[in-house]
């Protein structure tokens, strides 16, 4: 299964418990990041973030497009190379896993 993660760049209280599972499953699960992170926040953001947990990530700031734009899901299945049902996909924004469930994701 795919896991996407959305990171916040505010520190929540479940963000400690979150990074610890990626970081000890890193090996066993295929990890991806898909952030809305903007021009500003991105130095920040590639410094707090081991991008080598993560088999890809996809920001928005890159894409030109950010979530809950349908056109960045797709962007996110197709790199994952997998059908809908095997992604999970984990936000901080109820609004932006909308989109996610009619595509068929895990939420």
């Amino acid at each position: 299964m795919k896991v996407f993660v959305y990171y916040s760049l505010k520190r929540e209280p479940g963000d400690k418990q979150l990074w610890d599972f990626i970081k000890e499953n890193a090996k066993k699960v295929n990890f991806a990041l898909l952030s809305n992170v903007n021009i500003l926040e991105l130095p920040k953001q590639s410094l707090d973030i081991p991008e080598e947990l993560f088999a890809f990530s996809i920001k928005s700031c890159e894409e030109g497009v950010s979530k809950p734009d349908l056109k960045i899901y797709e962007k996110c299945q197709e790199k994952a190379r997998t059908i809908p049902s095997h992604i999970l996909f984990i936000d901080d924004v109820r609004e932006n896993l909308i989109v996610p469930e009619i595509m068929g994701w895990n939420t």
